[in-house]
Formats: structure tokens, sequence, C-alpha cells
């Protein structure tokens, strides 16, 4: 399927009832992925993704977007290292939905530094 039908079928999907999907891609130094976490509930590692979350954009000069996310790793569904999650790391966040023929359409939302991360324990 190419782009642009791709597209037109996000369009579509708009128009009616559709479930939003979020995606966090951790980031090496270099740029290159090191983990995913989604919360596309087809990925059987969903459950550990938002908890709660807001995107907001302004368009004046300086920062123009601003992410906060709440990550749950709900029941133990994902073994991630809390560890891994630093100050200064980058994540690239994407919002998209599921097309009706099932595939994952994705809009990159941009490259954010982690900044104020804070852990919470329920043993």
């Amino acid at each position: 399927m190419t782009q642009s039908e791709k597209w037109n079928l996000y369009l579509e999907a708009l128009k009616g009832p559709f479930q939003k999907l979020a995606k966090l891609e951790f980031l090496w130094p270099d740029g290159t992925v090191n983990f995913v976490v989604d919360n596309n509930p087809d990925n059987p590692k969903s459950r550990a993704f938002i908890q709660d979350g807001t995107l907001t954009v302004n368009f004046n000069n300086g920062q123009r977007r601003n992410a906060s996310v709440t990550l749950a790793n709900i029941d133990g569904a994902f073994s991630y290292e809390v560890n891994k999650i630093w100050f200064g790391t980058q994540v690239r966040l994407s919002e998209g939905l599921v097309l009706p023929n099932g595939e994952e359409f994705y809009l990159p939302q941009g490259v954010f530094y982690i900044k104020d991360p804070q852990e919470a324990v329920d043993p």
C-alpha cells in the first residue's frame, strides 16, 4: 500500500470511531532506537505503556512542544529497566491510529528530552 493510500485511509478513519495509538521510542545518543513501548492492544506488552499523558503545542518561539507521560507496568507486563530512563534521554513520540485494514498508522510528534523523571514504586 502506498503512503498516499495510507493517508487516505487515515483521513477516512478519523470520520468515525477509532482507536488512538501512541508510541515512545527511547533513543541511543546516536539517534538509533534503544527500546519501544506503545499502547496498541495487539501488542502483548502494551499494558506497560501509557497510564496518562498530554501533548501541548504552542507556536511561540522557543520550546514549541511539551509532552508529559506516565508509564505504568500493570501486572509486571513489561520488564523495562527503570534505570534506563534518565534525565536527558531522547524520546521520539508518535501518535496515530489503527487503520480500517488493521494496520498501524503513526504521525511523528517530535523528539523530546526527558526532564524531571520521577519513579513511583508500588510493590
